[in-house]
């Protein structure tokens, strides 16, 4: 019965899909805690279309309802093809940036620590959330949330091409502040780099941290520097 209902929505657009997928997310409330359990079974299923559509109803569910599959809902952003990725972002920014900001927190650790018998997983989730968390229109909060594990996993996410990159924006929309706790850590990367595109980029980064961060690390700069001379021009 509710695979056939979302199969529907999947074939509306528009006006009336919005409709449908409100009427059915009221209907579910019914039974709200057997009907998200249903629900939640069709979540990461290879449907493209009834992905996302389940996504869209547990929003229209709304925050604090739905909070039980959100770790779930969340589980979108290992796959950066995903159909449902855009509404698992909507889902988020519906809530108080300290709730969307702690499942984030929790996405990252779960697969930063729990899955930790492959990086793969994790480096995923980063490539992905990361890339979106970096935008502009995404709210700074996200990236201040999850700043420490992001330097706490350095040596990980470091080493992939694919991810850094979003990473380090990341971490530059924090700006200096992430310093505080980033900077040994992208120290290493620097040293370990010794003048390469990415190195530059890190130290380029660590020269925009806080001189009172920077002030008991001055000997360690110093060598450091011998590795990213000035450039002339």
């Amino acid at each position: 019965m509710l695979q056939t209902q979302l199969e529907s929505i999947s074939r509306q657009g528009g006006e009336a899909r919005a409709l449908a997928t409100q009427q059915l997310a009221m209907q579910l409330e019914m039974n709200l805690e057997n009907n998200l359990e249903e629900l939640e079974q069709f979540l990461g299923r290879p449907s493209k279309n009834i992905r996302e559509v389940v996504v869209q109803v547990i929003r229209a569910i709304g925050y604090p309802q739905n909070a039980r599959v959100l770790p779930r809902v969340l589980d979108e952003f290992t796959d950066p093809n995903s159909p449902a990725l855009l509404a698992a972002m909507h889902v988020l920014d519906d809530l108080e940036e300290e709730a969307a900001s702690a499942y984030l927190l929790q996405l990252f650790w779960k697969y930063a620590y729990e899955y930790k018998e492959s990086d793969v997983a994790y480096l995923e989730v980063l490539e992905c959330a990361c890339s979106w968390i970096a935008m502009e229109e995404t709210k700074r909060a996200y990236a201040v949330a999850v700043g420490p594990l992001l330097a706490a996993t350095t040596d990980r996410w470091s080493r992939d091409p694919y991810c850094r990159d979003s990473v380090l924006d990341t971490l530059e929309k924090i700006g200096p502040a992430s310093g505080n706790y980033a900077l040994p850590s992208l120290l290493e990367v620097a040293v370990r780099e010794r003048g390469s595109m990415l190195g530059k980029r890190v130290w380029k980064f660590i020269q925009s941290f806080d001189q009172g961060v920077l002030a008991p690390y001055h000997l360690v700069l110093g060598e450091v520097q011998h590795y990213y001379p000035p450039e002339e021009g």
